[in-house]
């Protein structure tokens, strides 16, 4: 019995460390939607100078190799939840960015 407590205990904490995680998601994606409306709004009319502020906004850096081109966005970092084995996901390498190739 007290196994089968800890092992629902365990996948409690799991289901609320993934919801925690999906609200995350859905708090960045309306921040990005708001964002992306008053860009549109706004882009008709934005000169140069506030298109490139946009622009900078929006991406980190980007990667030119030979084969390809590597645009590296700027988003809200999203805290690693458990994967669905128990083991913490290794999300070193997100920090603040997503990767889009072949841009």
């Amino acid at each position: 019995m007290r196994e089968r407590l800890q092992h629902f205990d365990e996948q409690l904490q799991r289901l609320k460390e993934e919801a925690e995680v999906e609200e995350e998601v859905r708090l960045i994606l309306g921040r990005l939607e708001t964002f992306a409306a008053k860009v549109k709004d706004g882009l008709q009319d934005a000169d140069f100078q506030m298109r490139r502020e946009i622009i900078r906004a929006l991406v980190k850096r980007i990667e030119v190799d030979e084969q390809q081109i590597r645009v590296v966005f700027r988003v809200s970092p999203i805290s690693p939840a458990s994967s669905a084995d128990g083991a913490s996901p290794n999300w070193q390498h997100w920090g603040r960015r997503v990767l889009a190739s072949g841009v």
